[in-house]
């Protein structure tokens, strides 16, 4: 797994695994380790899930394709994203043991489980799709654009619960980190495997647009573990 440092993914010029922008992505990930491990604990802990449904069904069909069908002629990378999705399966477990009774609206808690599987296919086969069209072999463009939406969907959540039940503020804070991290290795990572790329204006957007969130959303949520009301999610 070690053994070799130098990569090529298509006609791009190799590039460094042990490079210092590779390394900060390498904490990144382990700061992804810990906050999965922290919404896990305080999902299981409150009987509710922690990652808004959208946001997961995403995230698990991402990393069920970076664990199994796209390009990645790194070992360590790989063995990264199997963990995530391992990880993810038991977070996909909790949404599917505890989300239909926070569910606000009849009609979706009728049709809860069903509604889940067609977001997870729908979404899954059109990241594939994405990657085909626009060329991203390794879906790590998709990977921020869905960050993104995870970030966002993380307020409103919080703010339809009105509280803390099922939200983990370690997890917040790993979460902040860990995009940062990977952010900067991508800003590097990025202009090497899509030589022939003359702008990355958009993923420069996410990076920086997903920082903003995150920063909000750690605020939101330290204000909340100050207030007077009952706080569950202190992990």
């Amino acid at each position: 797994m070690f053994g070799q440092h130098l990569y090529r993914i298509g006609d791009s010029e190799p590039f460094d695994i042990f490079s210092a922008y590779n390394l900060i992505g390498t904490l990144g990930c382990v700061f992804w380790f810990l906050a999965y491990g922290f919404v896990i604990y305080c999902s299981h802990k409150d009987k509710a899930y922690g990652v808004p449904l959208l946001a997961l069904c995403l995230n698990f069909g991402w990393e069920f394709l970076g664990s199994f069908v796209w390009e990645n002629p790194i070992p360590l990378w790989r063995w990264f994203y199997r963990i995530w999705f391992l990880l993810d399966v038991v977070i996909f477990a909790q949404l599917w043991i505890y989300g239909r009774a926070l569910q606000t609206y009849e009609l979706v808690r009728r049709h809860y489980h069903l509604l889940v599987l067609v977001t997870l296919v729908a979404g899954t086969v059109g990241q594939w799709a994405f990657t085909l069209t626009f060329y991203d072999p390794m879906g790590f463009i998709t990977a921020f654009a869905i960050n993104l939406v995870m970030s966002v969907l993380f307020i409103f959540m919080y703010l339809d619960r009105r509280g803390m039940r099922g939200i983990s503020y370690a997890a917040a804070w790993f979460k902040m980190l860990g995009t940062l991290c990977t952010s900067i290795e991508c800003y590097f990572f990025l202009p090497i495997i899509h030589p022939h790329k003359t702008s990355f204006a958009f993923t420069n957007f996410l990076y920086v647009a997903i920082f903003v969130v995150d920063v909000a959303y750690v605020v939101l949520l330290h204000r909340a573990r100050r207030s007077p009301l009952p706080v569950s999610g202190d992990e």
